[in-house]
């Protein structure tokens, strides 16, 4: 009889998110997730078979926790625009320093030259926005933002989310939610109805 795992494939997946952030996807090894984890690398192994088989797992995985953090962002807000502002802070705010920015945007760079993963990036990306989109026209809706076309904003909203990533990492100070936030607000407030 096979023994009860004692760590489920999300903490394993959390942490090999955890360990590309300190480590860098070049230099990861099955050791540092196993590390991060708790488990031997040979429970990796047996529960994914490979190095590359659990970064496409981690990949796959980034739409369903994209899902669930605006899920938990609308759970926890008042408003439909405060959830968006909470779901794209807590997207960002995994990202502690630059080092570790660095280490997400060069497994981005895999995302983008490796076609399997690109296009678990793009299915993860396709998330955020339809995300963005929908609480823009539920706020619409509550007449909370005056926007007739919630789709072009939703798209600069994402795009202004994104960049802020890239300047806090470029110049910015302070957290990378709070720059996040101050960029989302900026592209949202002359819209807003209060």
């Amino acid at each position: 009889m096979p023994r009860p795992r004692s760590i489920t494939d999300d903490q394993i997946l959390a942490a090999t998110v955890t360990a590309i952030g300190r480590h860098g996807p070049a230099r990861l090894t099955l050791a540092h997730i196993a590390d991060e984890a708790g488990v031997s690398p040979a429970a990796l192994i047996q529960r994914f078979g490979s190095k590359a088989a659990l970064l496409a797992a981690v990949a796959t995985h980034g739409s369903e926790r994209a899902e669930a953090v605006f899920d938990d962002a609308a759970a926890r807000s008042a408003t439909p625009l405060a959830a968006l502002r909470e779901a794209l802070m807590d997207l960002a705010g995994s990202i502690g320093d630059r080092s570790e920015f660095a280490n997400h945007m060069a497994m981005l760079q895999l995302d983008l030259t490796d076609p399997e993963l690109h296009q678990r990036a793009a299915d993860q990306a396709a998330v955020v926005r339809r995300r963005i989109e929908a609480l823009l026209v539920e706020a619409a809706a509550a007449g909370h933002l005056a926007c007739a076309h919630a789709t072009r904003l939703a798209d600069t909203v994402y795009t202004a989310y994104n960049g802020a990533m890239l300047t806090w990492a470029i110049d910015g100070a302070g957290a990378l939610d709070a720059w996040v936030r101050a960029r989302v607000d900026a592209v949202t407030d002359p819209y807003r109805t209060s």
